[in-house]
């Protein structure tokens, strides 16, 4: 039997998808050439280059995960080659293959492992899936090992080579994004909101990207675990508006699909302003290092809001009637006329709402490190002559 060997000319790791097809379309031609004027009886040889080409079929990151799992390079090609032939397999499977018999020549046809695979593959005989994929690669397959591979790297390159492309264009933005989001993130870190904030959009796996907007501040896409920033705002609202996206997926793993109903209004104002208290306190905690979060929050139309969150935490030094408060201040602007159970906005909320009866106000205690106005235990003594 005579040996052919097909040289890959000029491939090489990393061509574009013309390049890689015009020389794929070279081999295949000659392997087509070959077997028509052999009638199979010719063996292509397996040349090295070849494991290199093989290798393309599978994603950089699969490589990356099996490297991580400590395969070497023999066990990552037999996964690569595993998978083409399971795709052959996949192509062929459901194809009469009996004109491929009968092209042979009488000997090879008359030969045991042929007789094998042809009980093997041949649609009309029963068997198993695996056992007719598993004599398909050991026979057909490995007997046409060069032209499967070749044939496979051809039919996918477009994918292969736009995959990469998405994936090196990936990597550009995700770099982008976090020098962008790098002078933001040290922003939020001031303050246990914004490191909350953070903490719960990172276990949320949700990727933070850049797009003008318009007058859009962001855009929350729960699905797809995405928030776009607009690519216009200002470091100090873009942390707003983390800290909203934040709150807007901890509603969804805290009252459920039940509560996200978007042609609910009254639901969806309970989840606005719930994220709008969360930004009142995050803008608070931040206000003497870094005021201009507390003023970009007040232009952006949310002065009575915070009004009604300050004053309420000024009276009672409790930061979840003052995040009530804020939300009751803006449901009452968006619903004037409505009622909402309270028993629903606690169950929206991403905090314990404490109904407007349930806000007490502080009570002033005598400690050394509250120095009082007015000092009841010398008046009480001096009112009883000093006893």
């Amino acid at each position: 039997m005579a040996k052919a060997r097909i040289e890959p000319a000029g491939w090489h790791r990393g061509m574009n998808y013309l390049e890689e097809r015009k020389i794929l379309d070279g081999i295949l031609d000659k392997i087509e050439a070959i077997e028509k004027k052999i009638f199979f009886k010719d063996k292509i040889v397996w040349l090295p280059e070849y494991d290199d080409m093989m290798l393309t079929y599978l994603p950089p990151e699969e490589i990356k995960k099996y490297e991580a799992e400590g395969k070497n390079r023999k066990e990552i090609l037999n996964i690569a080659e595993d998978k083409i032939a399971e795709a052959s397999w996949n192509a062929n499977k459901d194809v009469n293959m009996g004109s491929f018999w009968a092209s042979r020549d009488k000997n090879r046809q008359n030969e045991v492992f042929m007789g094998n695979l042809y009980a093997g593959v041949i649609p009309e005989v029963a068997g198993s899936a695996k056992k007719d994929k598993e004599v398909y690669k050991k026979t057909y397959f490995a007997e046409h090992r060069v032209r499967e591979v070749m044939r496979f790297l051809h039919k996918t390159g477009f994918e292969r080579w736009t995959a990469l492309q998405f994936d090196a264009q990936r990597q550009i933005e995700e770099e982008r994004s976090a020098r962008k989001c790098a002078p933001i993130r040290d922003l939020m870190n001031d303050s246990t909101f914004g490191e909350k904030a953070l903490d719960d959009l990172k276990a949320d796996d949700c990727t933070i990207k850049f797009e003008f907007l318009g007058k859009t501040a962001c855009s929350v896409d729960p699905e797809r675990k995405r928030v776009v920033l607009n690519s216009a705002s200002t470091h100090e609202a873009a942390a707003l508006s983390l800290v909203h996206a934040a709150r807007i997926f901890q509603q969804d793993r805290i009252s459920g699909s039940y509560f996200s109903d978007l042609s609910n209004e009254e639901y969806q104002a309970v989840r606005k302003a719930d994220a709008l208290a969360a930004q009142a306190a995050f803008a608070e905690e931040t206000s003497l290092k870094h005021p201009k979060i507390l003023e970009t929050f007040k232009k952006n139309g949310n002065e009575p809001l915070y009004n009604a969150f300050k004053s309420t935490l000024t009276e009672t030094d409790d930061l979840n009637a003052a995040r009530s408060a804020a939300v009751d201040c803006y449901l009452k602007a968006a619903f004037p006329k409505s009622n909402i159970a309270s028993e629903t906005i606690d169950k929206i909320c991403t905090f314990r709402y404490a109904k407007p009866e349930e806000r007490k106000k502080k009570t002033e205690k005598s400690t050394l490190l509250n120095e009082p106005a007015f000092n009841a235990v010398f008046a009480a003594k001096a009112r009883q002559g000093g006893r």
